[in-house]
């Protein structure tokens, strides 16, 4: 028994520990996989991948940013990360071709569509 409670102590520690590395990096694990999910999905080539990446790297900061700025001002937020959005869907189209643009568009709005669906099984 005695050896025991240092090793599940131990035990606790790691996985306590694992876990805040991991809530650390979702951000930026969320930018590789939506990047990762484009250059799939899109068909890009190397060029249109390299500069996509960095696209959805700079706005993943600066949308960091205006949450955190928003100070619990869910409509200021929503306005600010809409007109983000657009910012970047506009630096998008100067490098993806119309067909890509068009699909990417396209799975935009059914992500939204899906989250809202989402959200409303929540409330259940």
């Amino acid at each position: 028994m005695k050896q025991t409670f240092p090793f599940l102590f131990l035990l606790i520690i790691l996985v306590s520990t694992n876990m805040s590395a991991q809530k650390g990096n979702n951000g930026q694990d969320r930018v590789k996989q939506q990047t990762e999910q484009m250059i799939k999905n899109l068909e890009l080539n190397e060029e249109q991948a390299k500069k996509v990446t960095e696209i959805n790297e700079r706005y993943a900061e600066e949308g960091k940013k205006i949450r955190n700025e928003s100070s619990g001002d869910r409509e200021s937020m929503r306005s600010s990360m809409k007109e983000l959005n657009e910012l970047r869907n506009a630096e998008l189209k100067e490098i993806l071709t119309k067909e890509q643009f068009d699909k990417h568009i396209e799975q935009q709005k059914q992500m939204r569509e899906q989250r809202r669906k989402n959200r409303g099984k929540g409330n259940k």
